[in-house]
């Protein structure tokens, strides 16, 4: 009996999740700030992992790392400040973003991998 509770319990969990998941994918501009959002913590992250020193003395003809680098922290400004007021004007509570960041930063074995060295799936 305390099985099939569990599994009750378990089963409006799921549809209230479902539920939340189909009112977000129906709001586009929800959509957009949670696309935008992503990115945003992927050029964060590249920059957090940018060594200044190893690449201002590449060869700037041949080695474009640098350029692109400089463009993302040139404008990540910007694209926090947009975020910001975007997620300001939709009204998006911090438990939907707290959510949705989770998803951003999901542990995997292979995000644990690639932490450690990229050694996923190697047989040691």
């Amino acid at each position: 009996m305390e099985n099939i509770e569990e599994l009750n319990n378990e089963i409006r969990k799921l549809k209230q999740q479902l539920a939340e998941k189909e009112r977000i994918i129906k709001d586009p501009a929800k959509r957009g700030y949670y696309a935008l959002n992503r990115i945003l913590y992927q050029q964060i992250e590249y920059l957090e992992n940018f060594n200044l020193k190893e690449q201002i003395g590449a060869d700037p003809k041949q080695d474009k790392i640098y350029e692109r680098a400089k463009g993302i922290w040139e404008g990540v400004k910007t694209m926090i400040l947009d975020c910001r007021a975007l997620k300001s004007e939709l009204k998006i509570p911090f438990e939907e973003e707290e959510k949705e960041i989770k998803k951003i930063y999901r542990t995997t074995p292979e995000s644990i991998a690639d932490a450690i060295g990229n050694v996923a799936g190697q047989i040691q």
